[in-house]
């Protein structure tokens, strides 16, 4: 994504039951680590931290959990 002349940096973080899985702009593969039912808020901020560490300073975030969605 390009937001003026420069490259924005964005981060996916796909929060799976077995996985959460990320991947940063430009990236061809997925950084991940495990997760599950007892991962904590807490836990899953310290791992996207930790794995994406190198990767510079994040514009943009763009999540995506396992949720049902309920018509209003």
């Amino acid at each position: 994504m390009r937001l003026g002349t420069s490259i924005m940096n964005v981060l996916v973080i796909d929060i799976g039951g077995t996985n959460v899985k990320m991947l940063a702009t430009g990236q061809q593969e997925p950084m991940k680590f495990p997760s599950g039912p007892a991962m904590t808020a807490k836990a899953m901020v310290a791992g996207v931290s930790l794995v994406t560490r190198d990767h510079g300073a994040m514009l943009g975030l763009t999540p995506g959990l396992p949720e049902s969605m309920l018509s209003p």
